[in-house]
């Protein structure tokens, strides 16, 4: 009679002769289990991680010995030491304060990396969300300087979650641990959503001009913000503040999210569906510290649409929203610059400068300004590139202009 039985807490297979055997080695098993560490006092709390935008404190005690049920001393095995962490410093920074992750960053500026110095700023990686990942700036160079960031570092620009020994810890708006406070869509934190209103639409001109579109400018402030393409589309999204100017051509082979920060906020990038079914679509939680101008520079001239959606602060002047129509190449030109751009056949150069249309004048009446969007890209791809690669001339940016909405009791007003 084969009596071979199995002892399930801890996993040791047992041979059980007789019954006086089984119950002896039961015995022996239930008195080494359940062991119970025994711990030194807990230490002072060291400083605090950050001096605003809460921090992390930590403290920590030590095991002394571990004891068995049977009352016997044993080492402590790996559970040598025990951690407890809170927060401090919790107020907001100032608005015009650094994100505390691209001060970390900067630390490494100019420090050799590959026998060049650069300047950094952060890296996003859904994967490595607690580790110090930094881009040179205007390379396609990125480097883990560490794998942990700073305690009290947020775990990405589009949660309050802190990084908490390299790991990331839910935490709440009002920038403490464990805390379940959510901002509401106006971006106020245990807010009841009313001091914003919906500003929502779409932009669906049949016809797209052959360099950049303008859809709409995101103004300061805006919070809980969606972009995304009505259909599939070969079109590149652009996004340009005062500063910087990103392309996004969805062409990412591993279809990675891309984390986009501009305009003092972060816009999360993602492609949604496949094949002839593949939607660009820009989220962000906001609030803007500036003005974002999002525009669709066309590969061809069918215009997909774009959805959009943002909320805007009650109080202030409210900007303008309607997107402004572009004026159109006629035909001829339209067509041989979107076969140019299709079929690679651009020419001597790999390189021209593309640009949107003029922005209405800044004035009603008399002299005023107008503006449009200059970038040297790559003809083949339509990624942007630096300027200097570009031969020609760079075309205006900027030229004078008249408003004719003049009558004998208007003033010289400004347009916003």
């Amino acid at each position: 009679m084969d009596t071979t039985n199995h002892a399930l807490d801890n996993g040791l297979d047992l041979y059980l002769p007789d019954i006086k055997d089984y119950i002896k080695k039961l015995k022996q098993v239930h008195s080494q289990g359940h062991a119970e560490n025994v711990w030194d006092d807990w230490g002072s709390f060291g400083p605090c991680s950050r001096t605003c935008g809460g921090g992390v404190q930590s403290r920590q005690r030590s095991c002394v010995y571990q004891r068995s049920r049977s009352g016997r001393k044993q080492s402590c095995g790996s559970a040598r030491q025990e951690f407890e962490y809170k927060s401090c410093n919790t107020q907001d920074c100032n608005e015009d304060s650094m994100d505390f992750r691209a001060v970390q960053c900067q630390d490494f500026d100019n420090v050799p990396f590959l026998g060049k110095e650069y300047k950094w700023k952060p890296y996003y990686d859904g994967e490595k969300r607690c580790s110090l990942l930094c881009s040179a700036v205007n390379t396609s160079v990125y480097h883990e300087w560490s794998d942990k960031v700073i305690d009290g570092t947020r775990c990405d620009s589009l949660s309050d979650d802190q990084c908490v020994d390299g790991a990331c810890q839910q935490a709440g708006c009002d920038n403490v641990l464990g805390s379940r406070a959510r901002r509401d869509v106006c971006g106020v934190c245990k807010g009841d959503g009313n001091s914003c209103k919906l500003i929502r639409g779409s932009f669906t001109i049949p016809q797209l001009y052959s360099g950049y579109n303008e859809v709409i400018t995101l103004p300061k402030g805006s919070t809980s913000i969606l972009i995304k393409e009505m259909k599939f589309s070969p079109n590149y999204l652009v996004l340009k503040s005062s500063d910087e100017t990103f392309i996004l051509n969805g062409q990412h082979h591993d279809g990675k999210p891309v984390l986009v920060n501009i305009g003092g906020t972060s816009l999360l990038y993602t492609l949604e569906g496949s094949g002839q079914n593949l939607l660009k679509k820009l989220t962000g939680q906001g609030p803007t510290k500036g003005s974002i101008q999002i525009y669709m520079m066309a590969k061809e001239e069918r215009n997909p649409g774009v959805w959009y959606e943002l909320y805007i602060p009650l109080s202030g002047r409210e900007p303008r929203f309607e997107p402004r129509i572009l004026p159109i190449n006629n035909a001829q030109n339209l067509q041989q610059g979107q076969a140019e751009l299709r079929s690679g056949r651009i020419g001597e150069s790999s390189f021209s400068w593309n640009f949107g249309g003029w922005t209405q004048c800044s004035t009603k009446c008399g002299d005023g300004i107008r503006k449009r969007l200059v970038v040297c890209t790559n003809r083949q791809t339509g990624e942007r590139s630096a300027p200097e690669n570009c031969d020609s001339d760079r075309p205006a940016d900027t030229e004078e202009c008249k408003g004719d909405n003049c009558d004998p009791t208007s003033r010289d007003e400004r347009t916003v």
